[in-house]
């Protein structure tokens, strides 16, 4: 590569100009390049809905879920199959393997849903393509009543949101749908002798328009239309049902026409509006938030101006690009920090103004260089990843080529030599050392680009852009730096060190010697230390998962006893608002009762979420904080008997749901046959957990105790009086439930025209005993003579995974690291809780993810040594060099478990991904002081006196590969910004580990190199072999 030098020297301006096409190329690709705040962690899936209104959960699973599931059982790509059964809904998820395009998973199950066996008319459809992270935005609205805002909502919002591209879909719920209503009298029917058949014939004949082509009129033709249509309450009460007597019996005359609600699903409210409507805005997986919102904010300021009715009003209280820009200022706060740390560090080291500047330099050119490799490759990036970057490293190959260039600038020099020369001589003796310590950091990053699961969709981008950006550092240090060093350098007389680098030289000097001449005391302390570190202070961290990204809200789930009614849950409902509202910090609350009409999220009655918003931080009481405000409401909450609760945040918690299919942070499925044994087993199974530390939340979903009204049609009963079981069912469907016979069209808008008895007919169980249904002799035969009506508890909601029946325990871990709580818990429930035969237990949610993430570090942990051994191997083309490089290792672990012991964190998938960065740095440190030393020795001087004038000549870039790595992330590591949160493990780990690493390279490994005398001084044909300089005495 010394070829590259040369040229960088000779042809500058070219160098500059590459440099500057890299930085306009890095611009445009971090524009177009797909950044969220937080990244979806969430598998891809594919969920088929289908709705049959009316039906019982026990139906809806054998009828639909079981049939949908027998269809796309071994979708190729399919990992797990979920499903939930509830009243009027059936949900089948299926979870396909990462790698799998969104796409072509949905066409693969859209071909499979076409084999299901389905009772008629039943027509299953896929789930929008949006992310568990896709609700980016959300509003009511206000200025009229609930079914018209509920209309407008449907027939104009919805289509003018989805008219921008990156839009999936606009789900709406609350307020009501308009129905056209016809309610019969029973007893009129029968004085005209009608049945109910002949009424819903009637109205789905009567609405109808009809073509007859063209009639020519001299030199014009005409089209021939015979309009029909219904068009208001009016026309359906003047519909004739029949003719009696040769008098039309009209509609009106066998009951009511009334414009009322279709039966109510959910219910949303806002602060003390108790009936609103809510909108609720879909990104389409893959598409880029920030322009998607931006495209939204335009498009709100469009219907306000042309589609919304005078006073009516669009009100936000979620919008993604707060958390975006909340989360970027956190990110840009904490690298202008860094930058700055990075910059002084330079400058103390080197007291040069354009060195530190020349170093710098490379910052945003590699930086822009990984941005344009992550377009390229089409990777996206989110803000938890940047956070993560260190600038620190990615000038350490900068600074050691920077360092040596001025170092040699400043000594004296032969009076012919020009300062090119001596910048490609300076450079040349670094350039095997540069390029192998940077290729070892590298190596650090490159098992995260095959992590999978969770862990590798947030820190695979930060592997790609510091990957990317090291590649790029290292080809800079080779090009740029030269070339600058030329311009900005040459006229630099020769002066003396810094005074700072004079004490610390000085200082060093006599430290050095002291523990060369006290190695046992040296090594026996470095041990000690070492041992009290890995074995008495690394068990006690805990792990957890990831640490949780604040977003500045809180999301709460409510659930109700499984009876209970949408009015009834909806009065707790909206006095938990008031009770929210009392706690001054919260300026909004939204809660959604029940599920939307669209049946895009799932819940029945007995489910109410709260999404809680707080005023600024400058408004809050004086020493509150989150944790505070979140004890003030539960303790409020807590005082309503019969409601457990989940505590989390918005997008927390529809990813947790996304990735374990349970509303809550962790989870214990208990899976098996029997719906009653399930429920028993998930009662004892609460019990036993209530009494381990650290579960809160604890809750279990029931499937059983809705009460149902079975009305159980008696063949034998039905044959002796002539009538069809089938007659009997519809009666009942359409005499209770209503049943929808046609439409009335509104312009673009379509409303339910449907049949049903009134009231007084069907308000209790006597009346519905006493529903007449018609024999085919004219005889009115009442509905208990038919069939045994009883009212029974039954199954409310059926949870299915892999084909199996399961019950879901939910629960939370607070104060207290999760993987010490989980496992007190497994002893604890194989010692206390017997389960029959057929049945099994399973733990889902974070828990289940960091055991897996676990497991794949296992593997990649060995991986990434091994790949920085075979480096040190190729380097050296000496095994017990490698070893001895390696001995970095252990002791850079050494500053890292102490700092996340001292701080209070635990042992997380970021914390280890920090550990991975900081083997690497560790390596660098090493290979800096002991080539030189080496060199020296190649040289023929002693093995003492090479240790002293290496370390001499190699403190300085050893502290300043060191600390700039530090220094880079110590802001993220103090940091308590929202946004910061995932990134600050690694920043502590990588903060104190640099520190131990210093020590250990500075006074630990040359007393280890020290004792290796024996050890044969590897050769100069390994790439990354040093290059003597006779005359300087310098190497790398």
């Amino acid at each position: 590569m010394k070829w590259l030098v040369q040229v960088a020297l000779r042809e500058r301006v070219l160098v500059y100009l590459t440099a500057l096409t890299i930085v306009a190329l890095g611009v445009f690709s971090y524009e177009n390049l797909q950044i969220e705040p937080y990244p979806d962690i969430s598998p891809l899936m594919v969920r088929v809905l289908t709705q049959w209104p009316g039906r019982g959960a026990e139906e809806v699973e054998r009828q639909i879920t079981l049939p949908v599931e027998i269809a796309i059982n071994g979708t190729p790509g399919m990992e797990i199959q979920r499903s939930i059964s509830m009243y009027g809904l059936s949900v089948v998820i299926a979870i396909f393997r990462d790698g799998i395009n969104d796409f072509e998973a949905r066409h693969r199950i859209y071909n499979r849903i076409s084999q299901a066996n389905l009772p008629s008319g039943i027509v299953p459809v896929l789930d929008i393509n949006t992310p568990a992270t896709g609700e980016i935005f959300r509003y009511t609205l206000s200025g009229a009543p609930p079914d018209e805002l509920k209309t407008l909502d449907d027939w104009v919002l919805e289509r003018r949101f989805k008219e921008i591209p990156g839009v999936a879909d606009e789900s709406g719920m609350g307020g009501w749908i308009r129905q056209y209503q016809i309610l019969l009298d029973l007893a009129r029917l029968r004085d005209f002798n009608l049945t109910l058949g002949q009424v819903v014939s009637a109205v789905s004949a009567a609405n109808n328009n009809v073509g007859a082509y063209v009639l020519n009129f001299g030199e014009t033709a005409e089209v021939v239309r015979g309009i029909g249509l219904l068009r208001n309450r009016h026309d359906i009460e003047n519909i004739m049902v029949a003719e009696v007597k040769g008098t039309p019996v009209l509609v009106k005359d066998i009951g009511s026409v009334q414009i009322g609600p279709q039966p109510r699903l959910g219910r949303v409210g806002r602060n003390f509006d108790n009936d609103t409507v809510e909108g609720v805005v879909l990104l389409l997986r893959g598409a880029n938030t920030r322009h998607v919102l931006r495209h939204v904010h335009e498009k709100i300021r469009e219907i306000e101006k042309h589609d919304l009715p005078k006073g009516v009003r669009i009100r936000p209280f979620y919008d993604r690009t707060d958390l975006m820009n909340w989360t970027l200022h956190t990110v840009i706060e904490n690298l202008l920090l860094g930058i700055t740390l990075v910059l002084l560090t330079l400058y103390l080291f080197l007291g040069n103004v354009r060195s530190a500047l020349i170093v710098a330099a490379t910052i945003p050119v590699a930086l822009l260089a990984a941005f344009s490799f992550m377009k390229w490759k089409g990777i996206s990036a989110n803000l938890l990843s940047l956070g993560a970057i260190d600038f620190g490293i990615l000038v350490d190959a900068s600074v050691i080529v920077v360092e040596n260039i001025y170092r040699h600038l400043m000594e004296d020099r032969p009076e012919n030599e020009r300062p090119t020369e001596a910048i490609y001589r300076a450079v040349s003796e670094v350039q095997g050392a540069t390029v192998f310590s940077t290729l070892i950091v590298f190596s650090a990053y490159v098992p995260l680009i095959f992590m999978k699961g969770v862990e590798g969709k947030i820190f695979t981008p930060m592997a790609f852009t510091m990957g990317g950006g090291l590649l790029a550092a290292v080809f800079l240090s080779m090009t740029l730096s030269p070339a600058l060093s030329s311009s900005l350098l040459s006229r630099i007389p020769p002066h003396e060190d810094t005074w700072l680098m004079r004490s610390v030289k000085e200082s060093y000097a006599v430290i050095l010697s002291f523990v060369l001449k006290n190695r046992a005391i040296t090594l026996s302390i470095a041990g000690g230390i070492l041992f009290l570190t890995m074995g008495v202070i690394f068990p006690r961290l805990g792990t957890e998962f990831l640490p949780k990204l604040e977003e500045n809200n809180l999301y709460i789930r409510a659930t109700y006893p499984v009876a209970i009614s949408l009015p009834y849950g909806a009065r707790i409902t909206d006095a938990i608002r008031r009770m929210v509202l009392e706690v001054p910090e919260v300026e909004t609350v939204t809660s959604e009762e029940g599920r939307p009409d669209d049946a895009y999220d799932v819940g029945g009655f007995w489910n109410a979420e709260f999404a809680i918003f707080f005023r600024p931080r400058s408004a809050w009481r004086k020493g509150i904080d989150k944790e505070i405000i979140q004890k003030e409401i539960l303790e409020k909450l807590h005082t309503i008997p019969g409601v457990t609760y989940n505590v989390s945040q918005y997008i927390e918690d529809n990813v947790e749901e996304a990735v374990s299919g349970v509303k809550g942070q962790n989870s214990l499925k208990i899976f098996g046959p029997d719906p009653v044994v399930l429920e028993r087993l998930g009662r004892q199974s609460m019990a036993l957990l209530r009494t381990v530390k650290g579960f809160h939340d604890l809750g279990m979903f029931r499937i059983r105790g809705g009460p149902e009204l079975l009305v159980r049609v008696d063949p034998m009963s039905c044959a002796r009086y002539g009538v069809h079981a089938q007659d009997v069912e519809n009666v009942l469907q359409t005499a209770v439930g209503g049943i929808a016979v046609t439409q009335v069209l509104k312009e673009e808008k379509r409303f339910d025209v449907t049949v049903r008895l009134t009231k007084a007919y069907r308000k209790d169980l006597k009346a519905i005993r006493s529903i007449l249904v018609d024999s085919p002799d004219g005889s009115h035969i009442p509905l208990s003579q038919l069939a045994t009506i009883e009212v029974k508890k039954g199954n409310t909601y059926i949870f299915r995974e892999q084909n199996s029946r399961y019950v879901p325990v939910k629960f939370s871990i607070r104060g207290r690291d999760m993987g010490s709580a989980v496992e007190e818990a497994r002893q604890v429930l194989s010692r206390s809780l017997s389960l029959p035969e057929g049945y099994r237990i399973r733990w889902y949610g974070e828990y289940k993810e960091m055991r897996d993430a676990q497991r794949r570090l296992l593997i990649l942990t060995p991986l990434a040594v091994g790949l920085m051994f075979l480096l040190l191997y190729w380097s050296y083309r000496s095994v017990k060099y490698a070893l001895l490089q390696l001995l970095s290792v252990p002791f850079a672990l050494i500053g890292g478990v102490w700092a996340l012991f001292l701080t209070g964190y635990p042992l997380s998938i970021s914390a280890a991904i920090g550990f991975l960065s900081l083997f690497g740095i560790a390596i660098q440190d090493g290979m800096i002081l002991i080539n030189f030393v080496t060199s020296l020795r190649q040289r023929g001087m002693d093995m003492h006196s090479a240790l002293l004038e290496g370390g001499r000549l190699r403190v300085r870039p050893v502290l300043m590969t060191a600390l700039l790595a530090g220094f880079g992330l110590l802001p993220a590591a103090l940091s308590t910004g929202i946004g910061n949160q995932a990134q600050k493990p690694l920043a502590i780990v990588i903060v104190g580990g640099v520190v131990t690493a210093i020590l250990f390279t500075l006074l630990v490994l040359p007393v280890v190199y020290s004792l290796s005398g024996k050890l044969p001084v590897f050769q100069e044909e390994g790439f990354g072999a040093v290059s003597r300089d006779p005359q300087s005495g310098t190497s790398a």
